[in-house]
């Protein structure tokens, strides 16, 4: 799990506050006993994002979803999956339409 984690991390680009976002979720997906500490990291990006301009509208509502039922619970892998596939189809469609459109 590790490898493919660090292959998406990859991809990724860290300036990016959705990526980050991504980059904790998937993180917390594949070390559900991290330190409760960086939940309020995870937190406090959210919040940034919510308040951020750079977001598409899919984003936003994804964000709005996470800050309003909290973080999600170390037993309940199901729902963090579920998470990180939808903001994964929001990331991975606008990178798409931006490389589609510089061609």
């Amino acid at each position: 799990m590790n490898v493919h984690r660090m292959h998406l991390e990859l991809m990724l680009n860290p300036s990016e506050k959705d990526h980050r976002l991504l980059m904790m979720l998937v993180r917390r997906c594949t070390h559900p006993n991290t330190y409760v500490a960086q939940d309020e990291f995870v937190r406090s990006e959210l919040r940034t994002l919510r308040d951020s301009d750079c977001l598409p509208s899919g984003s936003k509502k994804l964000v709005e979803i996470l800050l309003r039922k909290g973080l999600i619970p170390e037993r309940d892998r199901g729902v963090t999956i579920s998470y990180i596939v939808r903001l994964s189809n929001i990331i991975f469609k606008r990178e798409w339409m931006r490389v589609r459109d510089a061609q």
